[in-house]
Parts: C-alpha cells; structure tokens; sequence
C-alpha cells in the first residue's frame, strides 16, 4: 500500500517531491533521516494512509464514522 496502491497515487507524488526521488523501500530511512521536513512528510503520509483505509474498512462494515488516530 505505501509503495505501490493507485489509491495513495496523490499523496505518495507529494512525499516523492520532499524525497527528491522514487519512493521505494530501499530509499525510505535514509531519506526520512536526512531531515525533518523529509521526516514529517513520511509521517504525514503514513497517518494520511491509514486514516483512509480505516475508514474504507469501516465503510465496508456499515460503520461510516470517522475517528481519528488519537481516538483510537
């Protein structure tokens, strides 16, 4: 999903700008330790991912109320 899901395409480009390059596994902590603003972005994307299939999950359980990472 962090890497390759068509559904994240925006917010992966978006990280993909503060990195400078292709987003990969292989990129990933060097990256995120060269700064923190590459740090907050990769933070920013993983919580922005996981809110969003949170609340896919609940949608498809009937469940469409959306809480937040810190509610739960």
């Amino acid at each position: 999903v962090f890497f390759r899901c068509p559904r994240f395409y925006e917010e992966r480009r978006f990280l993909q700008q503060h990195f400078q390059q292709q987003l990969s596994p292989e990129t990933l902590i060097n990256e995120m330790m060269a700064s923190e603003t590459t740090w907050a972005a990769t933070g920013d994307f993983a919580v922005s991912v996981i809110r969003k299939l949170r609340q896919a999950e609940r949608s498809r359980r009937g469940h469409p109320v959306a809480v937040s990472l810190s509610e739960e």
